[in-house]
């Protein structure tokens, strides 16, 4: 009778346990669920082609930084262009002790052959990002700010004992702990904000960004100035934070069989952000790592044209960082993997790249921005400049015009003057027609273009193979709409360079 009861409460025992294990395993289960569903999704999106193609060993460079490096690289470009296959991990604000942590936890999903680290932030030296004065310094950054940046830095990575050890080093506050090591404490409040990709991206269906980790600035600053450029021998008199990480940054790589490389984005920089600059590769030297500092090769960008602000990269000015970068990663002995099958999806962040150029373009908010884009090989154009404009009297505009053409604007606007140019890369029909016109029958690879411009008219025709206007035209065929639109200061036809049929129309 005792053994009876002896192996009926063990029976119990092993069924309320049993029971206790599931009613656990469920609850975890549900409160993962609901961390995913309700963290904010950009760090999410922003690197899930990174675990992907991580996982399957097609990444052979990453590179770190902050959002200079993030809008300066686009590794889209890089195996367009070069066959090299890369992701770019920077995030915006990262000092170097977050890239150190970014590199440490990717590490954990694949292993590259090269990690290249921009300089940038070098100067920073502040120890925990929780103690950052409220106003960080940092183009006007508050600490709020930072911390919502730390958290797209991380947020993408599973939790483990690698996380939990970034969290804490970079972290002092315990409530500051918590909030990146369960992101659910955070956002437990966003349910009123869900939406249906939310649900989607919880699940593993959800919609992820095709740019490999880059974010290319579409808009430029006409405001931003050319800097001296100090000694490239003029470094910091300090150690920081930012040096202390940058040697472990180094450390790492070498220690995993990593090849790291130091790089300096151009930028027009203070004296105190060249000297953090020249700092870095003064460490890469003295470490006998590869380094570049782009600040230094000549003609590489312009003030003008090639910036979005006065420390960051336009689109252009990224595609020709990029371009140069490429070159130096060739000569570093980077595989060229585009005629390998394995490879071929790569293909699709190429075409997503030429698509957001194609959208951002049609999504141009002023005609600098336009021209901006439009000298990407992807673009042939006709641009027409109204009489009258103060267009014709900007020196900006005017370069990115000869850009356009490659060749010179050399005139003297008058108030009655107008200007149309044709950038035409297919049948190097590229041209400029300044003040009173009457061109009849241009044959170019895109249109037939016919154009007359006197004292008050403006007439311009751009047709087909069949006689038809290929873009939006009055009765009478004018493309520039002059009856209407006579008010427009810039109008421009856009065509895709490769096959040549109409892109959009855009008018300012």
């Amino acid at each position: 009778m005792h053994s009876f009861k002896m192996d009926l409460l063990q029976k119990n025992f092993w069924k309320r346990a049993l029971s206790l294990f599931l009613f656990l395993l469920l609850l975890s289960g549900a409160l993962l669920f609901c961390n995913r569903l309700l963290v904010r999704k950009d760090s999410y999106r922003d690197r899930a082609l990174f675990f992907k193609e991580g996982k399957a060993g097609r990444i052979d460079a990453l590179f770190l930084g902050n959002s200079h490096m993030k809008n300066g690289v686009n590794p889209a470009q890089l195996y367009e262009e070069y066959g090299i296959t890369s992701y770019n991990l920077a995030s915006k604000g990262a000092r170097l002790n977050v890239s150190y942590w970014i590199l440490k936890n990717a590490l954990r999903t694949c292993t590259p052959k090269f990690v290249f680290i921009d300089g940038y932030y070098l100067d920073q030296d502040v120890r925990y990002l929780d103690q950052l004065p409220k106003d960080t310094g940092v183009e006007g950054e508050t600490q709020q700010q930072a911390l919502g940046l730390a958290h797209d830095a991380l947020d993408a990575f599973r939790l483990s004992k690698t996380k939990q050890e970034a969290v804490f080093d970079l972290f002092k506050k315990k409530k500051t702990r918590q909030e990146f090591l369960f992101p659910f404490y955070t956002y437990h409040n966003r349910w009123k904000q869900l939406t249906a990709d939310d649900y989607r991206m919880a699940v593993g269906h959800g919609e992820v960004s095709k740019s490999l980790g880059a974010e290319m600035n579409l808009k430029i600053d006409v405001e931003a100035q050319k800097t001296d450029l100090i000694p490239a021998e003029a470094g910091m008199e300090k150690e920081t934070v930012g040096t202390q990480y940058l040697q472990k940054i180094i450390a790492l790589c070498l220690e995993k069989g990593i090849t790291p490389v130091v790089v300096q984005l151009p930028f027009p920089g203070t004296e105190e952000q060249q000297r953090a600059g020249n700092q870095a590769i003064l460490l890469a030297k003295k470490a006998g790592i590869p380094c570049v500092n782009l600040n230094y090769v000549p003609n590489l960008i312009q003030a003008g044209s090639d910036l979005c602000s006065q420390t960051h990269l336009s689109a252009y000015g990224a595609y020709k960082t990029t371009h140069e970068l490429g070159g130096i990663m060739q000569q570093l002995g980077m595989k060229d993997h585009r005629k390998d099958e394995a490879y071929a999806g790569w293909n699709t962040y190429v075409d997503a790249m030429h698509e957001e150029r194609r959208e951002g373009l049609e999504q141009a908010k002023d005609v600098r921005s336009a021209l901006m884009m439009l000298r990407f090989d992807d673009f042939d154009a006709v641009v027409f400049i109204n009489h009258g404009s103060r267009l014709l009297h900007s020196p900006y505009i005017l370069s990115e015009l000869s850009d356009l053409t490659g060749k010179p604007m050399d005139f003297d606007a008058q108030y009655d003057d107008s200007l149309l140019v044709v950038k035409d890369q297919g049948g190097k029909q590229n041209a400029s027609y300044f003040g009173f016109q009457d061109v009849e029958k241009v044959k170019t690879s895109f249109a037939k273009l016919s154009y007359l411009s006197t004292k008050d008219w403006n007439n311009l025709q751009l047709l087909g193979a069949d006689g038809n206007s290929l873009v939006d035209a009055d009765g009478e065929g004018n493309a520039l709409q002059y009856y209407t639109l006579a008010d427009k200061e810039a109008q421009i036809f856009v065509f895709d360079a490769r096959d040549h049929r109409p892109l959009c129309t855009l008018r300012f």
